[in-house]
């Protein structure tokens, strides 16, 4: 399971050292390729931006239609991210999908969390190096549990300035006890 394989790599990383007293440096960062895996399936799935606009520069044709210069293009995000042309069994939460062999196999515009192209967001680097010390701050920290695992099919976004669930998502969070002789 994705959840026990990034605790695991974590602790290949810090080993036994008390959450408290750990200092996420770069070099930590570049070890958790897996918890970036996770993070880039997570973002595949449930993307924070719902679509990107882009104004067609000069007449596009896309199977039977043609875009004129001048419109405005919408792409919806979650759609091209969950689309099977790209993407075997889209559904399906599978942070292998990210490995360097898996990556050069697909279309690199089929992947926008952050965007594509010259448009891509400069920041990208910094958000996945915040999210994966985030990551690794909690789940060193606390265990985390879901009761209920919903199918991603069901988990219906509304959008304001980024998506979010209609229903919440609930965890349970429990602290994780220290390592002792006996457990």
């Amino acid at each position: 399971m994705s959840k026990e394989k990034l605790y695991h790599e974590l602790k290949h990383v810090y080993g036994e050292l008390i959450p408290e007293n750990v200092s996420v440096t770069s070099e930590d960062l570049k070890e958790m390729k897996y918890t970036e895996r996770v993070i880039q399936e997570t973002m595949r799935l449930l993307p924070p931006a719902a679509f990107v606009l882009r104004q067609v520069e000069e007449d596009l044709e896309i199977g039977d239609y043609t875009l004129p210069k001048g419109t405005t293009a919408l792409c919806f995000i979650a759609k091209v991210q969950r689309d099977e042309k790209y993407w075997p069994d889209p559904l399906k939460f599978d942070p292998d999908r990210f490995l360097p062999e898996e990556v050069a196999k697909r279309n690199p515009n089929c992947y926008l969390a952050f965007g594509t192209g010259p448009r891509k967001c400069i920041g990208s680097t910094q958000a996945m190096m915040e999210m994966k010390t985030f990551v690794a701050r909690i789940l060193l920290k606390y265990k985390l549990k879901k009761k209920h695992i919903q199918p991603i099919i069901s988990i219906k976004q509304r959008v304001d300035i980024l998506t979010h669930p209609v229903e919440p998502i609930t965890i349970e969070i429990a602290k994780r006890l220290p390592k002792t002789s006996n457990n």
